[in-house]
C-alpha cells in the first residue's frame, strides 16, 4: 500500500480569483521509487517548564541512523502540530544547534510537513516554545530506517 501525503488550500478570497490547489506525493526511500514503509508512529509531547528562548530537543538525529554506505541520512518526512487553542501560543521550530536553522513558527492549530535529512549531530529537530505553562505538540517521523527499536512498520 502506497504512502502518500495530500494538501489542499482552497479560498475564495486569498486572491482576486479563487484559489484551489490540491497536490499528493507518494513518500519515497532515497533515490529509489521504493516507498518509504517506517515511521516513529505518531507522538505527543508536552512542552513545559521551559526558559522562554531555550530551544529543547523534539526530534534526534541519532535516533535515525547515517547511511553507511553512501555517508548520507536516509529519506524522512517530519510531521509536527501545535495542538494549542490559544491563539497567541506558538513554538518556534529549529534545525541543528539553537542558533541553527529556524524553520519557522507554529502557532495554535498550525501543523508543518517536510523532509529531513539527519546527515550528522547537528540536524536535531529542537523547539521553543512562547509560554513556560505547556503547549502540546503532535509529531511523527516517517522514514526508511528499519533498524529503529521504535519504528512501526505501515
Amino acid at each position: 500500500m502506497a504512502t502518500t501525503a495530500t494538501i489542499t488550500i482552497a479560498s475564495a478570497d486569498i486572491s482576486g480569483d479563487g484559489l484551489a490547489l490540491t497536490q499528493q506525493a507518494t513518500l519515497r526511500k532515497a533515490g529509489t521509487t521504493a516507498e518509504i514503509e517506517m515511521t516513529t508512529g505518531l507522538a505527543r509531547k508536552i512542552i513545559t517548564g521551559n526558559t522562554v528562548g531555550t530551544f529543547v530537543p523534539l526530534i534526534l538525529s541519532s535516533d535515525l541512523a547515517t547511511n553507511a554506505v553512501n555517508k548520507v541520512g536516509p529519506a524522512a518526512k517530519v510531521y509536527i502540530a501545535n495542538k494549542s487553542e490559544d491563539v497567541t501560543e506558538f513554538v518556534n521550530i529549529n534545525i541543528g544547534t539553537s542558533s541553527g536553522q529556524e524553520i519557522g513558527k507554529l502557532y495554535a492549530g498550525d501543523w508543518c510537513f517536510f523532509p529531513w535529512t539527519q546527515t550528522d549531530a547537528n540536524a536535531d529537530i529542537l523547539v521553543d516554545c512562547s509560554v513556560t505553562t505547556g503547549i502540546t505538540l503532535e509529531y511523527m517521523v516517517v522514514h526508511e530506517v528499519s533498524q529503529l527499536n521504535n519504528g512501526i512498520n505501515l
